[in-house]
């Protein structure tokens, strides 16, 4: 089995491992950068309301993304009902909500799908994360999508 996670979810971090990890970030995206993406992580503001194409490009990378991590079939992705299938469509249902603000609704229209499927998914995925040992698998690939998407939003402009 691959482990997709970046890093090891189940690691005790430091404050130490925290100053390393912040100062390769500064070095790699510069000051006011780093700024900009700890206040919008911090403030919730990864996408404002109205920022449409900011939204589809968050909205085409996480499924582009999920659909490599959880390794399935481009094709198959909005219809097939394989559990595999299912618990990837979850995994951006959660995201989309996480790092757009998008309305329940809104990522509905996207996925063909009411809000109610909507909601009752993305409460799900939440479930399944706070009792992450239980589901490692998914955690370490919802965690791996988590990463890839902070990083790609702190790139846009």
């Amino acid at each position: 089995m691959e482990n997709h996670a970046i890093t090891n979810p189940r690691k005790d971090y430091n404050y130490n491992q925290l100053h390393e990890n912040l100062e390769k970030v500064l070095g790699k995206i510069g000051l006011v950068n780093t700024v900009k993406l700890l206040r919008s992580v911090a403030n919730d503001e990864d996408v404002q309301v109205g920022d449409l194409d900011r939204t589809n490009a968050i909205t085409q990378y996480i499924i582009a993304q999920t659909i490599r991590v959880f390794d399935l079939t481009p094709k198959k992705f909005y219809t097939s009902n394989v559990r595999e299938y299912r618990d990837a469509r979850m995994a951006v249902y959660h995201l989309l909500r996480k790092h757009t603000n998008e309305s329940f609704g809104k990522i509905g229209e996207r996925f063909s799908q009411n809000k109610r499927n909507v909601i009752y998914y993305s409460n799900k995925c939440s479930e399944i994360l706070s009792v992450a040992r239980y589901h490692p698998v998914f955690h370490d690939r919802y965690q791996t999508i988590e990463y890839q998407t902070i990083t790609f939003i702190s790139k846009l402009q």
